[in-house]
């Protein structure tokens, strides 16, 4: 398995339409915005170094939160493999994708 460090994976999951919650000092939770909203789909992160490699438990927690089929979906994540429409049509296709209200602009 790739090694990917808390850093890229903090990087792509703001690149992704993941938002970190300010209010949260125990762990860095990331949520899922659709539409600039926030849906129930999150990940968290402890406060590892930026350096430091994700664990295979990390990344396996990653997995479930994230709502993906494996842990290479994951790391391919990370690695911008999947952007962030892929990982909405993925969400979709396995019945994951959260019902979020239109822009009313």
């Amino acid at each position: 398995m790739a090694t990917k460090t808390f850093r890229e994976a903090r990087r792509a999951l703001l690149q992704k339409g993941f938002k970190k919650d300010p209010k949260q000092t125990h762990h860095e939770y990331y949520y899922l915005y659709i539409n600039d909203r926030i849906t129930g789909i999150y990940t968290y992160l402890s406060h590892k170094s930026d350096g430091d490699d994700l664990g295979r438990n990390v990344i396996s927690g990653m997995k479930s939160q994230m709502k993906l089929q494996s842990n290479q979906q994951v790391l391919d994540f990370i690695a911008c493999s999947i952007s962030y429409q892929r990982y909405l049509e993925i969400l979709e296709e396995d019945g994951n994708l959260p019902q979020v209200p239109e822009d009313d602009d």
